[in-house]
């Protein structure tokens, strides 16, 4: 499977979503400065796949459903 680059910035948020979520919530601000993704950019991302139900999102924190998730998942919402 060929990754888009907007697929492989939202699998590398999904996956630092993961690592990192076992501290609480994780902050977008936090992973784009640990991934040197534009926080902007990763917004636009992670806003469709919170329209998919994969990433919840109270205020500017997200937490991944990651039991639901799969790669084929993220990269065909994108």
């Amino acid at each position: 499977m060929r990754l888009t680059s907007k697929g492989r910035y939202a699998v590398t948020a999904i996956l630092d979503i993961a690592i990192h979520q076992e501290n609480g919530l994780v902050s977008v601000k936090d992973i784009a400065k640990r991934q040197n993704i534009s926080e902007s950019y990763l917004e636009q991302l992670l806003g469709r796949l919170r329209q998919a139900g994969l990433v919840l999102s109270p205020v500017s924190y997200t937490h991944l459903r990651a039991h639901e998730t799969s790669l084929h998942l993220v990269c065909r919402l994108l």
